[in-house]
């Protein structure tokens, strides 16, 4: 990500409803896969630590929640949030032991990788066997806009080509699927707009209106909710839950 955007995004992601309820379903769809308490976890990508923060509270006293991030920007944020275990390194050789967590996360991230395979080799490497992993990437090159180039994506997935790309890492999936697909057909209609315009399509700008930044909200607790009973056929990102073979 450009290394200008680091503040911004700590300034707004707890309060923005796009970063703030992502993170909630994340979290939330990986507690219903497998029990945090205890857990040896690393947020592969940890940015400003928004997610690692959640996550050692959730491993409670008896687990241990490790960051990692290439991005000095990223790792200064992480120690304003007083955060513990936090090391700069690259995700293509991460600076761990093999067979070292019990769980790795890596919420959009990959996209940012031009060697994901190697990436996703790494994370195969420091998992234990049987270990978990959990990872969020965008979906479709065709909704590629100027955002994407902006803070250095390589590349968007389809759900198939997200799940070969692991499957040829060393991890089966445990679960796939699309997310943020109630609001696609607004992000579509968005995405043509910029096209006709020529915007770049920033999405680091600071939270709506009250009412609105709640509405937003909730249309991705809704998906949360949904996730219990369903996969979705098509949405803004692919979400996995993979284990190491």
């Amino acid at each position: 990500m450009r290394r200008d955007l680091y503040a911004t995004l700590y300034d707004i992601e707890e309060r923005h409803w796009w970063w703030k309820c992502t993170r909630e379903l994340f979290l939330h769809q990986i507690q219903r896969a497998t029990d945090l308490r205890g857990k040896h976890i690393l947020d592969a990508g940890c940015g400003t630590g928004m997610v690692l923060e959640h996550l050692q509270k959730l491993v409670g006293k008896n687990g241990r929640a490790e960051g990692v991030d290439m991005s000095a920007e990223a790792i200064h944020f992480c120690t304003q949030r007083n955060l513990r275990g936090i090391t700069q390194g690259s995700l293509t050789k991460l600076p761990y032991e093999k067979e070292t967590f019990d769980l790795v996360t890596s919420f959009d991230v990959i996209e940012h990788i031009q060697d994901d395979k190697r990436a996703l080799a790494e994370i195969a490497r420091v998992l234990k066997k049987g270990g978990w992993a959990a990872f969020n990437v965008p979906a479709y090159q065709w909704m590629w806009t100027g955002h994407d180039t902006s803070v250095y994506h390589y590349r968007r997935y389809t759900r198939t080509v997200f799940e070969h790309t692991l499957q040829s890492c060393g991890f089966s999936i445990v679960r796939s699927t699309y997310l943020m697909t109630l609001l696609f057909p607004i992000a579509v209609v968005r995405k043509f707009l910029l096209l006709l315009t020529k915007a770049k399509g920033e999405l680091l700008v600071p939270p709506p209106p009250p009412p609105i930044n709640s509405i937003l909200g909730w249309f991705i607790r809704l998906e949360d909710i949904l996730l219990a009973f369903m996969n979705f056929p098509f949405g803004l990102s692919v979400f996995c839950i993979a284990r190491k073979e």
